[in-house]
């Protein structure tokens, strides 16, 4: 049971930090942009991970893996630098303030709360419209449906996405969020809920099937059952930048696209599961990507209305938590320019 509950947490750690966006942490790594200029350009795109593998189980992770990043980007003169962040969303946009990043692929939550304080960036891609997010409790539990949790102790991590699905939750559910017993548990909340000292527990829908799979929890509800409620992992760019360097974005989401084209002339489905491995195993990994029935169209590049109507909604739960003090105009945030030329250059 230890050495399960060390590998999640190793797992859930990153997964936490991709979604929390109001914490502070200061992290940086690889930021100089300075010493080859005279013979290459280089673009620094950050994500949240303990390795250099970008983890944002999207077009992201495929275009690194397969150095489309890198071919795109040498047609125009310039190199990728991979950032990654152990800090999280709040570390990548310190950084970005600073001017040290480039672009960012990581979660929509920080990317709001970057957006709200007037700093000069633009989403301009998702590389996964859908990540999921499950309540559960212990296996054995009394708890079987959502009304049970009146009176109960549910470990819902504040400031994060987490936070705004479970709000959801209760509003449809009509439950009063004092009804609940809510616990932040923050970064130990796996090894809180497998202590047994709480009754439930919000999180990501890969960490709920690893769990489910060991035997340690069962699935009171998810977002694959209303994917509205879900998150997502977006393409930021810093607009100065992009004004200097007009062709860099359009190179980064034409590496993106060319991911999101290789799921589709993949017909090997295993070969798919092997983009998004968590390390968590086999079956959580299938469980938890394969949900539209291994159609895998989560994996995306274009912002459409769902995605948009999604960050408005997001915004308004950071307005009312008072996670953010200005509302970001989502319509003037979303930059879709880039793609729409993007994709005509790949045709």
């Amino acid at each position: 049971m230890k050495r399960k509950i060390s590998i999640v947490l190793s797992i859930i750690l990153i997964l936490v930090l991709t979604i929390t966006g109001c914490s502070s942490q200061n992290n940086i790594t690889k930021t100089d942009n300075s010493s080859n200029e005279s013979t290459k350009k280089v673009v620094r795109i950050a994500f949240v991970s303990q390795s250099d593998t970008l983890s944002d189980y999207g077009t992201g992770g495929i275009a690194q893996q397969k150095k489309y990043f890198e071919e795109e980007f040498k047609k125009i003169g310039y190199e990728p630098e991979y950032v990654p962040f152990s800090g999280g969303g709040p570390a990548i946009n310190e950084a970005i303030v600073a001017k040290k990043l480039d672009f960012a692929i990581y979660g929509d939550l920080p990317s709001i709360v970057l957006k709200s304080k007037g700093i000069g960036v633009s989403l301009i891609g998702i590389t996964n419209n859908s990540l999921n997010l499950d309540l559960i409790v212990s296996k054995n539990s009394s708890i079987n449906s959502v009304q049970d949790i009146k009176g109960k102790k549910i470990i819902v991590t504040k400031g994060t996405i987490v936070q705004n699905y479970f709000q959801h939750l209760i509003d449809a559910n009509n439950i009063n969020i004092s009804d609940v017993d809510v616990v932040n548990a923050g970064g130990d909340s796996v090894s809180t809920f497998l202590s047994g000292s709480v009754d439930g527990l919000g999180t990501t829908d890969i960490q709920a099937q690893k769990l489910v799979q060991d035997g340690s929890a069962k699935i009171i509800h998810s977002t694959v059952d209303k994917l509205d409620w879900s998150s997502q992992n977006v393409v930021l760019s810093r607009d100065d930048f992009a004004k200097d360097n007009p062709d860099a974005p359009v190179a980064l989401l034409k590496a993106l696209i060319r991911g999101k084209n290789l799921i589709k002339d993949t017909s090997d489905k295993n070969e798919i599961y092997k983009f998004f491995d968590t390390g968590l195993g086999e079956a959580p990994t299938k469980k938890a990507f394969g949900f539209d029935g291994e159609k895998f169209d989560f994996a995306s590049v274009e912002i459409n209305s769902n995605s948009v109507n999604k960050l408005k909604d997001l915004n308004k739960f950071l307005l009312d938590q008072k996670l953010i003090n200005n509302s970001v105009d989502i319509d003037k945030y979303v930059n879709t320019t880039y793609y729409d030329k993007a994709i005509k250059e790949l045709k």
